[in-house]
């Protein structure tokens, strides 16, 4: 019995089970740690298959449009490619911030409504009506 595993020997096998804490921390640490490191590779291979998922249908759509119809697929496709350059190229996607008006104090504002109220001789009143439409589903 020398050869044999210490927690598998026959005098140990009716008194005490073997300990499987140690090799499941290990086992779980190791797959965590694998899984980490596989992320990238993972995320890559999900956005290539999803890019090929929907360029085969996109690529259908475009050919039977052509088929159907060649002026009007031929300029939307025009139109589009228009606007990607002008999505890449142009700058209206950035633009400066409004001034924040958090400096004002509460008591600041008081003051200000209270200046108002008392010179509103000279002021025009007017009343503002808002008109909601809403369609009903």
């Amino acid at each position: 019995f020398g050869s044999i595993h210490p927690s598998i020997h026959p005098s140990n096998c009716l008194t005490k089970a073997p300990s499987l804490a140690a090799p499941t921390r290990e086992i779980m640490f190791g797959f965590i740690i694998g899984n980490i490191a596989a992320l990238p590779l993972m995320m890559l291979f999900y956005v290539v298959w999803t890019g090929a998922m929907l360029l085969r249908p996109f690529l259908l759509a475009c050919f039977f449009c052509l088929l159907l119809n060649p002026q009007a697929t031929l300029n939307k496709l025009n139109l589009m490619c228009y606007t990607i350059a002008y999505m890449i190229v142009t700058k209206d996607k950035t633009w400066k911030a409004p001034p924040a008006y958090n400096d004002v104090s509460v008591e600041d504002l008081q003051e200000l409504l209270k200046s108002i109220n008392h010179n509103d001789s000279g002021l025009e009143k007017k009343h503002v009506v808002f008109v909601r439409h809403g369609e009903s589903t």
